[in-house]
């Protein structure tokens, strides 16, 4: 079975257990809820991506890469400014 995994704090717990069962997830991206939480999920997935125990999704399939990031926390930035 393929477990692909979009990381942030709620899917987090799942995919460290994947990884420690050896399940080999795929890493779509990672895109916390909450800003200040990036570097701890990047550190957990560079970890597992590092040591093998995961794959990266984008490098497998390119396309897959959005031509244009939308902003996750439209309520907390002016996302019309950045539209613009």
């Amino acid at each position: 079975m393929i477990h692909i995994v979009n990381i942030n704090e709620i899917t987090v717990f799942r995919f460290i257990l994947l990884v420690f069962l050896r399940r080999d997830p795929w890493i779509f991206k990672v895109d916390p809820i909450f800003p200040t939480n990036r570097r701890i999920l990047d550190i957990a997935a560079s970890w597992s991506l590092g040591s093998g125990r995961a794959k990266n999704l984008i490098d497998k399939f390119p396309d897959l890469k959005p031509d244009w990031e939308y902003p996750t926390q439209g309520l907390r930035h002016d996302t019309f400014r950045k539209i613009e």
